[in-house]
């Protein structure tokens, strides 16, 4: 922490304790200025049993928001170290972080947090969560000899979101593991019948998931959409339209590879 920093929690803490004694006076002035009216009386003692389990619930709540934040940056930062032991294939560390995510995904449902907040956190996070759990899959998909009959992309029922949740981290997964798939590529040496397997493989695999997406693109916003924040990029059209993106530079790079022949 630097000396500013320092400084300035200091000047916090001292202007928290300033406001506290003000306010302390202000409230003792009141009780002595309403003390003689029965009906005051009556009125703070109502108001006080009833809010009197709202300040602790209230700072819970307060220290929680903090606890969730970190735990959103937790699961996302496991996001990318797992995108690194898959594109190094170890299965081991991708295994590990599956578990770890899902174990902060867990807790992050057990926080008492304001219900936007809320709603919030589990859509972000949980998004980011399918989002891994489907590169994994789409992974193996291009890199292995996997048979397809054991593909299989975990639900919305067994990672336990919700279903618009769901929707935004396939798509994210789509563009996600087509990133990796680029940087594959850029590798010297690769010949050239293996790049034409690979993009044809990706783009395959690609469209077959936009064609499931877009059931839903019509679909009110308010309906599907897994973010409430502004902007066409945070809505399930701006997600499809990535993905479209991919794919059109996919089929433009095939296309130069053909007219090469």
């Amino acid at each position: 922490m630097s000396d500013r920093s320092r400084e300035l929690d200091s000047e916090m803490r001292s202007l928290t304790d300033e406001v506290r004694g003000l306010a302390t006076q202000h409230y003792a002035y009141s009780k002595a200025s309403n003390d003689a009216s029965p009906i005051s009386r009556k009125l703070k003692s109502e108001i006080s049993e009833i809010t009197g389990a709202y300040v602790d619930s209230f700072e819970e709540q307060r220290k929680n928001i903090g606890k969730c934040y970190a735990l959103g940056n937790n699961i996302r930062e496991l996001s990318k170290i797992g995108i690194s032991f898959l594109k190094r294939n170890e299965s081991e560390n991708v295994s590990k972080v599956q578990a770890l995510i899902k174990k902060a995904w867990t807790l992050l449902g057990e926080f008492n947090i304001p219900q936007d907040m809320a709603w919030t956190f589990d859509n972000e996070n949980g998004q980011e969560m399918v989002e891994f759990e489907v590169s994994v899959v789409l992974y193996n998909c291009l890199y292995t000899d996997i048979d397809p009959e054991t593909i299989h992309l975990p639900s919305e029922q067994e990672l336990n979101v919700r279903p618009q949740t769901w929707l935004a981290g396939v798509g994210d997964a789509v563009t996600e593991v087509g990133k990796v798939h680029l940087e594959r590529l850029c590798v010297d040496g690769i010949p050239k019948s293996q790049r034409i397997a690979a993009r044809k493989k990706y783009i395959d695999m690609a469209c077959s998931l936009r064609e499931g997406l877009d059931r839903f693109e019509t679909a009110y916003g308010q309906v599907v959409n897994n973010s409430r924040r502004k902007g066409f990029a945070n809505t399930y059209r701006g997600l499809l339209m990535r993905i479209d993106r991919m794919i059109i530079r996919e089929q433009e790079a095939l296309a130069a590879i053909y007219d090469t022949l």
